[in-house]
């Protein structure tokens, strides 16, 4: 499967099979500001050093300390994520579609001695 953004309902949603490897569940109620965004990232995915854009994207094209197989990122509640910067809401998207993605389909075992390629699934669960 090719790595995408896929945006579906929330019944779609629940009749894909379950997720395998590492999950994150963004709740766009929780994560409305690009700070709240930062924190979930820190906590929830492990990033290590989170403080700029520049760190993020290097960090989700290491994830090294997941050892998954599989990544996917799952967005409920997507019209409230990050209602308070806009600008912040379509960078990320910009970053998961144009570095994240690409780099886990393709760009790792061009990068990484012995990097492997793995699935990069961003779900986006329209309200």
């Amino acid at each position: 499967m090719k790595n995408e953004i896929h945006y579906i309902s929330a019944f779609e949603l629940r009749n894909l099979s379950p997720f395998s490897g590492f999950v994150a569940i963004f709740d766009g109620q929780q994560i409305q500001n690009k700070e709240e965004l930062f924190y979930f990232l820190e906590k929830n995915v492990g990033l290590p050093d989170v403080n700029n854009w520049s760190s993020i994207t290097d960090w989700l094209t290491d994830l090294s300390w997941l050892e998954a197989k599989e990544y996917t990122f799952i967005f409920e509640n997507y019209n409230s994520f990050l209602k308070d910067d806009v600008s912040a809401k379509e960078l990320f998207l910009e970053i998961l579609e144009e570095d994240v993605l690409p780099w886990w389909e393709n760009d790792v075992e061009k990068h990484v001695v012995s990097g492997m390629v793995k699935s990069f699934q961003v779900y986006i669960v329209e309200d």
